[in-house]
């Protein structure tokens, strides 16, 4: 003996068999499209990723630095990271050795140069306050004044950009 199926199992079923074929066919419509995806992403990573090798750095040791403020209690501890021009588009292409050698010539290049950077930034920095420097768009503004101050003492336009790789107010 049968029994019925009510007519709700039967809609109930042919809703769910409807919606698999749906997620189904999304699927395979879906893995047909994804390889141009992933070629288009991963030719924009590559891209992105050519544009962000820096110029040739020169590593500005860790200086504690008396801030500004009242009483002189206030303390900054900073290392940078100072990207110049590279000179030829040909530094972006080379290896990481061949980039990195680049840098160490340049620390070389501006060994005679060391003591006036040093006391170009660290007058710079000595003469603002935690307040000045503690937030985002200080530090930024900061940022810009070291540039701007290091191509002054070196007399031309050679630093590019400069990262902080330390950065403490106490």
């Amino acid at each position: 003996m049968r029994l019925p199926l009510p007519r709700a199992s039967i809609f109930g079923l042919a809703a769910g068999l409807g919606i698999a074929a749906i997620a189904v066919g999304a699927y395979f419509l879906g893995a047909a499209s994804a390889p141009k995806q992933v070629d288009a992403a991963a030719s924009q990573v590559q891209a992105e990723a050519h544009l962000a090798v820096p110029g040739p750095m020169y590593v500005w040791k860790e200086r504690v630095v008396n801030l500004a403020d009242q009483g002189g209690r206030r303390y900054l501890k900073v290392a940078l990271s100072i990207e110049f021009k590279s000179g030829a588009e040909d530094y972006r292409k080379a290896s990481a050795e061949d980039r990195k050698a680049k840098s160490e010539e340049l620390e070389k290049e501006l060994a005679p140069q060391a003591a006036m950077m040093d006391d170009a930034v660290i007058g710079l920095l000595s003469a603002r306050t935690a307040a000045e420097i503690s937030t985002p768009e200080g530090k930024a503004n900061l940022k810009n004044d070291i540039r701007e101050k290091l191509n002054k003492t070196l007399g031309g336009d050679h630093v590019v950009n400069v990262f902080f790789t330390q950065f403490v107010i106490q």
